[in-house]
């Protein structure tokens, strides 16, 4: 698995999500030895306390690695205190993934997306088992 860090990532879950990431943000992604992608994160609205995730990835590819960077990017590089991640309510895949990944359920926001609600997940740092 191979770490992608460049602009590329950002418009590339734009199109995938069809939604516009607004700078300024930063973007990474991994993918496989033969350059498949296999997962892409944005990370934006930082105000040094939040941090907000948007992501997409295919079956497999959000790996023990990829959550180690993940939580190294966020709470020991960034030195962030808390991870928000919001997901459509009627997006199943994400929303029994998150618990799994350490992402705690917080709330439902009524017609944050034009076409559906949204789930929102936090993680905070005494809760990221990602990092050591």
């Amino acid at each position: 698995m191979r770490l992608i860090e460049n602009e590329a990532i950002a418009g590339f879950i734009e199109q995938k999500l069809q939604i516009k990431i607004s700078p300024p943000y930063t973007a990474f992604g991994f993918a496989s030895e033969d350059n498949r992608p296999l997962s892409a994160f944005v990370f934006n609205d930082f105000n040094h306390s939040n941090m907000e995730v948007t992501a997409i990835s295919d079956p497999g590819g959000i790996t023990r690695s990829v959550l180690r960077y993940l939580g190294d990017y966020v709470f020991n590089k960034s030195d962030c205190r808390r991870l928000t991640m919001r997901t459509k309510k009627r997006n199943k895949r994400m929303l029994q993934l998150a618990p799994r990944l350490g992402f705690k359920y917080e709330c439902i926001a009524k017609h944050y997306f034009p076409d559906d609600d949204a789930v929102v997940f936090r993680m905070l740092r005494e809760d990221c088992r990602w990092i050591t």
